[in-house]
């Protein structure tokens, strides 16, 4: 696993519900030019799940929303000792 992807799926468990990425970078106090390559490294790895949200506001892009796995879920348990 890569440094920052401990800190995604704990973020991901501690909350149980999908987190964009605006969420995440709040949340875990990292730059998007981290954060995106974690996500998409645990999303190959399956251990998180991303989705499109339909587009809430005119001339806004849908936001992306993320959530754990099954597999993700286990990791994130056994990483923060809660297994």
């Amino acid at each position: 696993m890569g440094r920052y992807d401990h800190n995604i799926l704990t973020a991901l468990l501690s909350t149980g519900q999908p987190m964009g990425v605006h969420e995440l970078l709040q949340n875990i106090q990292l730059s998007p030019g981290h954060l995106h390559p974690a996500l998409a490294r645990l999303e190959n790895a399956g251990l998180i799940n991303s989705e499109r949200e339909p587009q809430t506001q005119a001339g806004h892009p849908p936001r992306r929303m993320y959530t754990l796995t099954a597999a993700g879920a286990r990791r994130a348990r056994a990483l923060t000792g809660n297994a």
